[in-house]
């Protein structure tokens, strides 16, 4: 009796798990498993769960072949019955068949289909997300110094952050996090550029936005304007910092990887003071603001 090991791994996003009775059809040139499906079902195990993998044995009364395509469903049963399919894996005997989904089985969400046939994946090789993480990537900051260190009078001045974006895939990574105005971001690393050519990188593209979202390259502005007033003997630096929650990740297609950044929603504008009276103690933010003097070629006033 021919045994099929069956992985599936369900989305890392919210809601992506079911608990509703999932069953299966393999479907191979030499012939196919039954239409009622078999149930893929752990006893004491909770199947399905956001982000996980679940491999599963599928036996069958005889050989089924090259396998050319699969039918998986689900019987709506519970609250929050909804799944989200990453992709299908089937083996047997060393081969290995992909088949993947990156799409709801639901019947509140996408075409509302609870009982999809996939095909298997052929040709080009299809890409597969891995290591998926939301981060909060810096798009851009700005750090300005305001000295009046020498003056018995206040400043008036003003704050201006001014900066572009685009809602676009880039493949990037991320390194070195940052604590700054509240918020952890990590900083983008571009990489080199990706020679795939026109048809692959849209494959690249195509996989990440049917989970993701559609994404496009139009370049939008943030500006802030803010009055500054600046106290008799202070030195003031204002720090503005624009973010972007990011789904970061790696996409794999074939035998390379790259990784990835999917915006998330818009970007949120923070910003920060840190100030220094002359004559007194070291601020609590002593660290911070030495390195920003220091950028900046300033001495350090305290």
């Amino acid at each position: 009796m021919p045994i099929y090991n069956v992985t599936i791994k369900t989305g890392d996003v919210g809601g992506a798990g079911t608990d509703a009775d999932v069953r299966i059809q393999l479907f191979g040139d030499l012939g196919e498993t039954d239409s009622s499906g078999y149930l893929l079902d752990k006893s004491g195990y909770d199947d399905f769960e956001r982000g996980d993998q679940d491999t599963y044995q599928v036996r069958t009364d005889k050989e089924l072949g090259n396998i050319e395509k699969v039918r998986l469903w689900h019987n709506n049963a519970g609250s929050g019955a909804g799944w989200y399919v990453d992709w299908i894996k089937v083996e047997i005997s060393g081969f290995t068949w992909n088949f993947p989904a990156y799409r709801w089985l639901a019947t509140d969400e996408d075409d509302r289909k609870i009982d999809v046939t996939f095909p298997v994946a052929t040709g080009i090789p299809i890409p597969f997300i891995k290591d998926e993480r939301t981060e909060y990537v810096r798009i851009s900051r700005k750090d300005e110094i305001f000295d009046n260190l020498g003056n018995e009078q206040p400043l008036k001045k003003e704050f201006s952050f001014k900066t572009t974006y685009s809602n676009e895939v880039r493949y990037e990574s991320t390194n070195t996090t940052e604590n700054s105005i509240g918020v952890t971001t990590s900083v983008s690393v571009p990489i080199k550029a990706i020679s795939l050519g026109i048809e692959a990188t849209a494959s690249l593209k195509n996989t990440l936005e049917s989970k993701y979202g559609k994404t496009d390259s139009t370049v939008r502005e943030v500006s802030e304007t803010k009055p500054i007033e600046v106290n008799p003997r202070q030195i003031l630096i204002v720090s503005g910092i624009l973010t972007q929650e990011t789904r970061v990740g790696t996409i794999t297609r074939g035998d390379r990887s790259f990784p990835f950044q999917v915006p998330v929603g818009e970007p949120q504008y923070r910003e920060a003071r840190f100030s220094y009276t002359k004559g007194s103690p070291a601020p609590d933010d002593a660290a911070e603001m030495e390195i920003i003097l220091k950028r900046a070629g300033r001495t350090i006033p305290w």
